[in-house]
């Protein structure tokens, strides 16, 4: 798994590659997501994505008013 660090809003994390199982990339994803539970990040959209693929959200968070 690698992180690429942005200095705007947006993060990405790499969690697989070709070839490679689907339970285990499913797995590294968990294990993203733990990590930053873990560190108390807050993010309201999280999507999976290849180098060929559109953006495919998986877990998203309304935004609420105040």
């Amino acid at each position: 798994t690698v992180y690429y660090k942005t200095t705007g809003p947006c993060a990405a994390v790499k969690v697989g590659r070709i070839g490679q199982e689907s339970k285990q990339v499913a797995a590294n994803i968990n294990s993203v997501i733990k990590s930053l539970e873990a560190k108390k990040y807050e993010f309201r959209t999280l999507a999976v994505k290849t180098n060929a693929s559109v953006s495919l959200p998986i877990y998203s968070v309304g935004v609420t008013k105040n």
